[in-house]
């Protein structure tokens, strides 16, 4: 259980966004680094550890069990 949550997700089936090899949800969170260590601790497959984008946040990737690409980020104080 999380106090908030926003959420992002995406799904094409035709297009030009169809092959794109990108993240199938996105997930903002007030603590990544916390939530991160859960998921070690749980054995999540991790796809990038936490590391700070270009655009002011903090992010990981990981795979869900149906092979889905999941993208959490935590906004960096500016």
């Amino acid at each position: 259980e999380r106090d908030r949550a926003v959420i992002f997700i995406d799904s094409w089936h035709d297009g030009p966004w169809a092959e794109q090899k990108g993240w199938n949800a996105y997930f903002h969170l007030e603590d990544l680094e916390a939530y991160h260590s859960e998921l070690l601790a749980a054995g999540v497959q991790i796809m990038r550890d936490p590391e700070e984008t270009n655009y002011g946040m903090l992010e990981m990737e990981v795979m869900d069990p149906d092979g889905n690409v999941i993208c959490f980020g935590q906004e960096l104080a500016s």
